[in-house]
């Protein structure tokens, strides 16, 4: 997970979330979801076809942006399907 906290800039996290959003879909992620409560954005994205799941290459993408104008914090996760997930076996 990466973490990048903006203070003291005039920057509107909903403006980021938007261009968070456009480059995900530009970069061929679908948007599976996209939540917004009070000053917290949620996008989780996936970029996968069969192609993809046959090579082991399905895409996680999570990104959280929290908090108001001038002090926000971005946070994104990014991960590959069956990768950093503990497996038992019975």
């Amino acid at each position: 997970m990466y973490r990048h906290g903006f203070v003291e800039k005039d920057i509107d996290p909903s403006d980021v979330h938007e261009k968070v959003k456009e480059f995900l879909v530009n970069d061929g992620f679908n948007i599976t979801s996209d939540e917004h409560h009070d000053q917290m954005w949620e996008i989780h994205a996936k970029k996968s076809g069969r192609e993809r799941i046959v090579l082991g290459k399905v895409r996680d993408v999570d990104v959280v942006i929290a908090g108001s104008k001038g002090k926000f914090e971005v946070q994104l996760h990014a991960g590959i399907w069956g990768q950093g997930h503990g497996c038992a076996r019975c």
